[in-house]
């Protein structure tokens, strides 16, 4: 099943419109990563960068976004962890996160809790960055859904 899904995705990007890749391309292909941060120094992020899914190398305390974002990457050969963050990546909507503060910061590492991330990094310059704390409040309902399946993706790849 998973490798059907798997040649859906790529004969649907086969298929794309030549003059829309175009355009894409020339604003710069968008990177995602994922990952936890908080209480034990958080966990490993994952990278979808140029649709290949890496993972960093360092598990546990990888810094800030620009450090996560420079961090050490190894390429994931399992077909199931890409089509994890693939769907994932693929609901982002981006009107969800238009009126959030991009933060990077988890309360609950006072208590050893950890919190999901997402950093987005727009062709090469422009970085996005959210996390999502139990103690926020006054949160966009889709911005809280979206960090939510966050959460069980990364729950999912560390199984």
């Amino acid at each position: 099943m998973k490798y059907c899904f798997l040649l859906l995705f790529l004969f649907t990007l086969a298929s794309c419109n030549k003059e829309v890749v175009d355009q894409k391309e020339l604003a710069g292909p968008d990177t995602f990563i994922i990952g936890y941060t908080g209480g034990w120094g958080g966990g490993p992020a994952f990278k979808l960068e140029d649709g290949q899914l890496f993972r960093s190398e360092a598990d546990r305390n990888l810094g800030d976004p620009s450090q996560i974002i420079n961090a050490a990457y190894l390429p994931v050969t399992e077909s199931e962890d890409q089509i994890i963050v693939v769907d994932l990546i693929s609901g982002f909507a981006e009107d969800a996160f238009t009126n959030v503060n991009p933060k990077f910061d988890c309360a609950e590492q006072a208590y050893d809790g950890a919190c999901a991330y997402l950093i987005q990094v727009k062709g090469n310059e422009e970085i996005q960055f959210w996390t999502l704390s139990e103690f926020d409040t006054e949160i966009n309902v889709d911005f809280a859904d979206y960090m939510g399946r966050v959460s069980s993706a990364l729950d999912q790849l560390w199984e």
